[in-house]
């Protein structure tokens, strides 16, 4: 399942102030190379704390409904901050970075691939998050198979977001 935010766009033409306040933050100072035509580059600018998935549903005998089944869960994600911070040179690739429907797509802008549990989470490795969001991917599917219900909860430096979903297993 995709998890993406949306949210206000910022760019030099829409927020100045703000735009050169996260450019200062992010040391994103000197791009400066020819890019295709194209959807914007465009990243998450506030960092996730911490990300659960709560069963909406009995889940299997350990998880009733209300508990937390993030530990069930991987994460990936692409993140522009390593490329920002290296001086916009391209991370080195392989092709197991990309299995588990990961994108090549965005590697040629030097994005970076990150994955694991969602434990892993924090505000340290969630920076620049390409703006399409989180895929994330059950590793044991529940005792019955059926829709089930989930409340995602992201929560970033100064707020907490929550969305509800439906899975078929």
């Amino acid at each position: 399942m995709f998890v993406t935010f949306g949210g206000e766009s910022v760019s030099k033409s829409t927020n100045s102030q703000l735009y050169d306040e996260l450019s200062t933050l992010y040391n994103d100072l000197s791009f400066n190379r020819w890019l295709g035509c194209g959807p914007p580059v465009e990243a998450f600018y506030d960092s996730i704390v911490k990300l659960q998935v709560i069963s909406l549903d009995d889940f299997d005998i350990t998880h009733p409904s209300g508990s937390d089944v993030s530990e069930y869960i991987e994460f990936r994600y692409v993140s522009l901050f390593d490329f920002v911070q290296n001086g916009y040179n391209k991370e080195e690739k392989n092709f197991e970075d990309y299995k588990g429907g990961m994108e090549y797509f965005y590697s040629m802008l030097g994005a970076k691939v990150f994955k694991g549990n969602l434990a892993e989470i924090n505000q340290f490795n969630t920076k620049l998050i390409y703006s399409w969001g989180f895929m994330l991917r059950f590793t044991q599917s529940p005792e019955i198979p059926d829709t089930y219900r989930f409340k995602i909860i992201a929560q970033v430096r100064e707020k907490v977001m929550e969305t509800t979903v439906s899975c078929d297993f």
